[in-house]
């Protein structure tokens, strides 16, 4: 699944959700590229924050991506017989288009029980992952930046990262680098 850069207008935007399909058993074991950039689903979606993890279950994948100007999250599930479309998600964070649009970015715990989304005018939000169902649950926002100190007028590019045993989480946000302890959470 991937994204396709559509410019239609001075920013770029990605309004769809593309897939391509790779056969392994061709070209002697290389692979080859049968179906090519697919339109899977046809509305807006954020600009980043398309993040994947392996499903329980070791074969297939779960799939998230947030909608543009909403809260709710997009949940696909990638297994043997191709891309479904699983029920939507809201996670009670408005990601609106000026701010966010790609701005951060969202990562999955190494245990895969957590998923975060960072960006510094959002801040840090934390859900509880089930690797089973594909639900997201249990949202935590946790301030990085006061909210009288964010200064709306800049652009800032931000990032997250979970350490390899997930008990740390990592913000970065153009001169500063966060860590927070999640056992203290």
């Amino acid at each position: 699944m991937h994204k396709p850069n559509v410019y239609n207008s001075p920013n770029p935007t990605y309004r769809r959700l593309n897939y391509s399909y790779i056969d392994i058993s061709l070209d002697n074991g290389n692979g080859d590229v049968t179906l090519k950039n697919q339109t899977f689903y046809d509305k807006s979606v954020q600009f980043s924050y398309l993040t994947a993890i392996r499903h329980e279950n070791k074969r297939d994948w779960w799939i998230l991506q947030p909608l543009v100007n909403d809260s709710v999250f997009l949940t696909f599930l990638l297994d043997e017989n191709g891309i479904k479309k699983m029920p939507d998600q809201n996670t009670h964070q408005y990601l609106d288009y000026e701010r966010s649009i790609g701005a951060g970015t969202t990562r999955f715990s190494p245990d895969g029980k957590k998923f975060a989304l960072y960006n510094y005018y959002d801040q840090l939000h934390i859900y509880d992952f089930n690797r089973v169902t594909g639900l997201l649950s249990n949202h935590k926002k946790i301030e990085i930046y006061p909210p009288n100190e964010i200064d709306r007028t800049e652009i800032r590019i931000g990032s997250v990262e979970w350490s390899p045993n997930s008990r740390f989480i990592y913000t970065a946000s153009r001169l500063k680098l966060h860590q927070v302890d999640m056992w203290e959470k």
